[in-house]
């Protein structure tokens, strides 16, 4: 069944992480600040089913992959209206690179539309890391603002990021 959150603030105080994500979730003017997982997806790790976050804010995210968000396996993430600031993602000197300060994904359908990722940290792709290897699996990225990274703000595999901007 699908889980719906609305309206809420998400705080962990500096620690604790946020929410792993089974069943399709569906969250709307949700605000996730200071999460730290300690593993993957500072506020949400979402594995597999279809998920879509609408008008979410999120800051100061921590994690080893997807400082905000880590979303893998089959299924799709639509991230709409949404704004990804101050999150990190650190390899906690366990793996030899972070991807994603703001959202990694593998494996899933990503569409990230009308949002705006700043100020966010990872050793690779400080803003979003994308990463399949089924054809069928897409990623659209249309308008969005990207800025003051402390890394490369996109990786996908070398592919530029269409319709997106880098400020």
């Amino acid at each position: 069944s699908d889980t719906a959150v609305r309206n809420c603030d998400a705080n962990a105080g500096g620690g604790g992480g946020g929410w792993l994500a089974e069943s399709p979730l569906r969250a709307e003017e949700v605000r996730f600040h200071d999460l730290d997982s300690g593993a993957f997806g500072g506020a949400l790790a979402i594995e597999g089913g279809d998920h879509q976050i609408t008008r979410s804010v999120f800051t100061a995210g921590d994690a080893l992959d997807g400082g905000a968000i880590d979303a893998l396996g089959d299924g799709s993430l639509s991230v709409i209206g949404s704004r990804f600031e101050h999150n990190e993602a650190d390899d906690y000197e366990i793996y030899d690179t972070a991807y994603g300060g703001a959202i990694a994904s593998s494996g899933m359908t990503l569409s990230v539309v009308n949002s705006t990722l700043v100020d966010n940290e990872a050793e690779q792709t400080a803003g979003l890391y994308s990463h399949t290897t089924d054809p069928l699996h897409e990623l659209e990225l249309r308008p969005n603002a990207f800025a003051h990274h402390l890394a490369d703000p996109i990786g996908l595999d070398g592919l530029p990021p269409p319709g997106s901007r880098t400020v």
